[in-house]
């Protein structure tokens, strides 16, 4: 969660995190805090590895072995590493060559993909007797 907030802070060359967590909750914006201080300590090298990491994440949020059919997975095909699109696209009957898939069809298909990703953090959190952290690198 935090990775796409500092990602944020960057992108408005607020390095230290100040206005972008002033729209948060007490208890996240302090961690938020605290992450991004020890981000901009590092060098500018680490600083954009650690950016590139985060962006290659968020750009690829569907997970390879996710439940959707074979139609779902190649509409997603360009979101994911090519050998793996590849093969979702191979598995699928061909798409209509005039076909464009809205974002808004895109999203869905994104977020039915991460159901059981969803379902397995939740139970993580349910089984776990602490507070756990909302900020992880």
């Amino acid at each position: 969660m935090c990775g796409g907030f500092l990602m944020a802070a960057t992108l408005h060359k607020d390095h230290t995190a100040q206005r972008a967590s002033q729209g948060l909750c007490p208890t996240i914006a302090d961690g938020f805090h605290v992450f991004a201080q020890e981000h901009a300590r590092h060098s500018t090298a680490a600083r954009a590895k650690l950016l590139r990491s985060i962006a290659q994440e968020i750009r690829h949020s569907v997970p390879h072995n996710n439940p959707l059919p074979p139609q779902g997975k190649a509409l997603l095909s360009g979101e994911v590493p090519g050998d793996v699109g590849r093969a979702w696209l191979k598995a699928a009957r061909p798409l209509r060559t005039s076909f464009r898939p809205s974002r808004a069809l895109q999203a869905v298909l994104r977020q039915l993909s991460n159901l059981e990703r969803a379902r397995e953090a939740a139970n993580k959190v349910q089984n776990q007797p602490e507070k756990p952290s909302l900020c992880h690198r």
